[in-house]
């Protein structure tokens, strides 16, 4: 993240820790040969998250549980600016009305905290609509807002993600940062994307990540279900603990899904507590995206040989591949950005093409996906809006 950033705009924050697996799975994989003509280079993974006490917020401890929350607060969610502004609690927006003669819509709202939950509304100079990729479509499509573009809701994009997950050679005590440290970033592009979608490869330092949490690694280890008595305890199963747990290790894959029209938020039929219609997505995965996550998986068992063949590590999955995936809680596109208001919802600041002083922030305004998580982006382009709404007021 620091290197090469000009002097003046120098980040607050030191590196994080190095983790012990991070130098272990570095040497063991310092030597092996390119895949595909790719080379295998391991890099630190960049971190939204604080490494010292920063602002009010404590520096990261270690917990590897940083889904959907940080439990300690310091990796970085909309939370940490939300209470920085005046907040009205127990309100929900139920849909933004034009005025005409005027350059913002009526923001209407209910307040779920009272008895008769009537609506109530405000106006403002701009309206600023921060809510994500499938919450910010919903509400402009239930506001009848303008969507001549045909581009409101469409364009749905994730992560197609999956793990290869074994144990190292020897210890390299996982859950003791964030949950991924070390990444392969190498596979972004190349002559395949013809036809193969890019990936980025992450080396986890969350044990078995969503394939086995560490509670029921513990209950594989200690529990007869069916019989449902102890397998093992005391120092046999501190012994046991120790040789699984300490060396849980995990290849992950993400890949990058293509912009489709087709996979889209709409709005349903049905209605919520409010009164206001449900989202209804239709999403699916061609084929382009299914080899990328076939090619993902390849890549992941070569590395995982090459640590087996290095460095002692023992493979866990099955040896043929399967088209399992899991989506990455990446919700992106939706209102997409461009510079053609026939095509796109938003311009490059956020700024809507077809309602004067109505901004959307969020991923919802990504126009592709790539394979890096968004978080950085989206806070880059938030950072953006924010100046350029400034400079209005």
């Amino acid at each position: 993240m620091g290197h090469g950033h000009p002097a003046q705009h120098r980040l607050p924050h030191g590196r994080h820790r190095t983790q012990l697996g991070d130098g272990l799975v570095r040497a063991a994989l310092a030597g092996i040969d390119p895949i595909d003509g790719v080379p295998i280079t391991v890099v630190t993974t960049p971190q939204a998250r604080n490494s010292r006490d920063y602002q009010g917020r404590s520096a990261c401890q270690g917990n590897s549980s940083c889904i959907p929350i940080c439990p300690s607060g310091a990796k970085y969610d909309a939370g940490v600016h939300v209470r920085k502004v005046q907040v009205r609690t127990g309100c929900t927006v139920t849909r933004l009305v034009p005025r005409p003669g005027t350059a913002s819509p009526t923001v209407v709202f209910r307040d779920w905290t009272t008895t008769d939950r009537a609506e109530e509304q405000v106006n403002g100079t701009h309206v600023v609509v921060a809510l994500n990729a499938i919450e910010t479509p919903k509400l402009w499509l239930a506001s009848n807002l303008d969507n001549r573009s045909d581009q409101v809701g469409r364009n749905l994009m994730d992560h197609l993600a999956e793990e290869v997950v074994g144990l190292f050679g020897q210890p390299v005590f996982p859950f003791r940062g964030p949950q991924s440290t070390l990444s392969v970033e190498t596979f972004r592009d190349g002559d395949w994307r013809r036809t193969t979608g890019a990936f980025r490869i992450t080396l986890g330092n969350d044990g078995w990540g969503r394939t086995e949490a560490p509670a029921a690694a513990l209950d594989k280890i200690m529990w007869y279900p069916a019989a449902k008595q102890l397998k093992h305890y005391g120092q046999d199963l501190q012994d046991r603990l120790a040789h699984r747990v300490t060396r849980m290790m995990r290849i992950g894959y993400s890949t990058e899904q293509l912009p489709d029209p087709a996979n889209r938020v709409t709005l349903s039929d049905q209605r919520d507590g409010l009164d206001i219609p449900r989202p209804k997505i239709t999403y699916k995965i061609d084929d382009y995206s299914k080899r990328a996550l076939a090619y993902g998986h390849s890549v992941a068992r070569r590395l995982w040989q090459h640590l087996q063949d290095t460095a002692g590590a023992e493979n866990i999955d099955p040896l043929q591949p399967t088209l399992k995936y899991n989506g990455a809680g990446h919700p992106m596109g939706t209102t997409r950005m461009g510079t053609d208001r026939a095509t796109a919802v938003v311009n490059a600041d956020g700024l809507s093409h077809a309602h004067t002083n109505l901004w959307v922030v969020g991923s919802s305004v990504f126009p592709t996906a790539g394979t890096a998580n968004p978080t950085l982006t989206l806070a880059a382009l938030t950072l953006r809006t924010a100046d350029k709404l400034a400079a209005t007021l």
